[in-house]
């Protein structure tokens, strides 16, 4: 019984080892032969003819073709030599194991390679297939030569290449003398050489995985007509300025017609007051064209300063991790005296019961609402940019002739994009590549400089000019201390001017004009911050440092959040491998 059982042991050995034969496969290159024939355009035409040897049962082979230091590949194609017939070019990705798919090849292209894969049936055999190509833009020109710097044989190869040879070729005949060449490789037997005149010629072998064969061929300059290839290089740059300037010249002339605001330099002189009575909104609006969160936490200050609300500063946590809560009170009902962005803001921030004596608490406010609360915040800026227009500052409201612009600028990047895309689908494998990507870039940045005069397109009339003038008399009076008498700020200013110094972005100077003065606490502000130090002690009095430190941060950090925008953030030698062409190559 053991005898056959040990005997069962070693038939089962056997038929194992013999099936490890019909399992295994592998392949690898007994030669590779490359012909470079040089243009006199500056392009040339590379065929390189590969010998593949394979061991087992094999479906598809591929090259990749590097585009390093090269314009453009293109007229690709692969040419079965063994059976003497050119393959039929596929589209998509065949099955290799479906019988549709063999003897036809397909062309993928990415930003870094165009891959050839071809497929067919083979097992246990060698076959020759020739993939052909047209290369523009890899020539080198020199004041003494031009050159070909070329990977002849792809690198990236899992396997050994036995006999690689490459052969360039002239258009026109040369001096010998004059001729050059280098050779980077590893290989075997390595030899580059000048064979006559027109002829350059390269050999290795035993050329193993990953090794490079670069070769080097110089001639004198005058054989190979460099304009055109000059030419192609210029035209996508061109295309792409131009595709640039035009927008750019179109809405600068716009901007000059009819977003140039009228002449009113005069010298910027202090005023002690809000031109005009102006609300900190529409202060904004007259001043960047816009309406942004900072304004409508401004605008809440200004209504608890006219008496419609209150705020009641609370801390909660444990001691020192305490955290400043608002929430504000209702005092007056809205009236006629209120502007029509004002009576809405009011209505956003009591959504529930907007009656004298309702409270709510500022970290409430978004709770179930945060895409509500942002659309209406948003047509809250709007209809504040709007009352700046109806007060005849603008020829129409700033907000929509920038979002107007902004969609152009949009629309532009868009159309830009598309054609580039059509055009690069549509063409030739690779000829419209930098023209598409001139396309694209022109029209991004055309479309960004759209975007960017669409900031200062807003036109201001010449009343709107004027009141601009004293903004900033009134920015600059709140801003620089030490040029103005302090009886120029009396204390009880301190409040209602700081809605207008947060719009101007002030507010911190404003506020350090009144240290170590004692300023009464406001009757619609109810809180723990008061005078003695950066931060106060309860019971001595109200700090305006802290109180405006802990409000901004508060209420423009809310509209902010809820509007869902943030603050601004302005503030010589050669080698091997060192050409252009390569890439990779294999079979599975």
């Amino acid at each position: 019984m053991r005898r056959i059982f040990c005997a069962s042991i070693a038939i089962l050995f056997l038929l194992a080892a013999s099936a490890l034969p019909v399992f295994a496969k592998s392949y690898r290159y007994p030669r590779i032969d490359v012909r470079i024939a040089i243009q006199d355009d500056g392009s040339f035409l590379v065929e390189e003819q590969i010998t593949l040897q394979f061991e087992g049962q094999f479906h598809f082979a591929f090259r990749d073709i590097a585009k390093k230091d090269l314009r453009e590949i293109r007229d690709v194609s692969v040419r079965d030599e063994t059976e003497q017939a050119p393959l039929r070019h596929g589209s998509g990705e065949p099955d290799p194991n479906n019988p549709a798919s063999w003897g036809t090849y397909t062309i993928a292209e990415d930003g870094d390679s165009v891959r050839a894969t071809w497929y067919f049936d083979l097992h246990d055999t060698a076959h020759v297939w020739t993939v052909r190509y047209r290369v523009l833009g890899a020539l080198r020109y020199f004041d003494d030569h031009d050159e070909l710097y070329w990977n002849a044989i792809f690198p990236n190869r899992d396997v050994l290449v036995e006999s690689a040879t490459a052969l360039v070729t002239l258009p026109v005949m040369s001096d010998p003398a004059e001729m050059r060449t280098h050779l980077f490789t590893s290989a075997n037997d390595a030899e580059g050489r000048i064979v006559d005149a027109k002829t350059f010629s390269f050999s290795g072998t035993e050329l193993q995985p990953q090794d490079d064969f670069t070769i080097v061929a110089g001639w004198p300059p005058g054989l190979i007509n460099r304009t055109p290839d000059r030419v192609a290089v210029a035209l996508p740059i061109l295309l792409g300025f131009f595709s640039f300037l035009g927008p750019s010249i179109f809405v600068a002339l716009r901007w000059w017609r009819y977003g140039r605001d009228p002449e009113y330099r005069r010298t910027v002189i202090a005023q002690y007051e809000p031109p005009g009575g102006l609300r900190p909104a529409v202060v904004e609006a007259l001043m960047r064209n816009r309406v942004t969160p900072k304004a409508l936490a401004a605008t809440v200050l200004d209504l608890a300063v006219r008496g419609y609300l209150k705020m009641i500063e609370t801390r909660a946590g444990i001691a020192p991790f305490r955290s400043k809560q608002y929430t504000l009170e209702l005092q007056k009902l809205p009236d006629t005296a209120l502007l029509n962005y004002e009576r809405d803001l009011l209505a956003a921030l009591f959504p529930h019961d907007l009656s004298v004596g309702s409270l709510q608490p500022l970290t409430t406010l978004k709770k179930g609402r945060e895409a509500a609360l942002a659309k209406i915040v948003g047509e809250i800026e709007k209809d504040a940019a709007q009352e700046a227009a109806r007060q005849g500052f603008f020829r129409e409201n700033p907000m929509a002739v920038r979002k107007r612009y902004g969609g152009f600028g949009l629309l532009l990047l868009v159309l830009g994009w598309i054609a580039a895309s059509f055009l690069d689908g549509f063409a030739p494998l690779g000829a419209a590549g930098p023209y598409a990507v001139a396309i694209a870039i022109g029209a991004a940045a055309s479309g960004v400089m759209v975007t960017i005069f669409g900031s200062v397109m807003p036109q201001r009339t010449p009343a709107g000019a004027e009141r601009l003038w004293e903004l900033f008399g009134f920015k600059l009076y709140l801003s620089i201390a030490e040029r103005f008498r302090l009886a120029k700020a009396p204390i009880d200013k301190f409040a209602a001017f700081l809605p207008y110094a947060i719009v101007f972005g002030v507010e911190k100077k404003w506020a350090k004009r009144f240290e170590g003065l004692t300023v009464p606490q406001p009757g619609w502000y109810a809180g723990a911050w008061v005078a003695g130090g950066s931060g106060g002690l309860p019971g001595q009095g109200f700090s305006p440092t802290a109180f405006t430190a802990s409000f901004s941060a508060s209420f423009s950090g809310a509209f902010s959040r809820a509007t869902g925008t943030s603050g601004s953030g302005f503030g010589g030698g050669g080698g091997g491998g060192g050409g252009g062409g390569g890439g990779g190559g294999g079979a599975g």
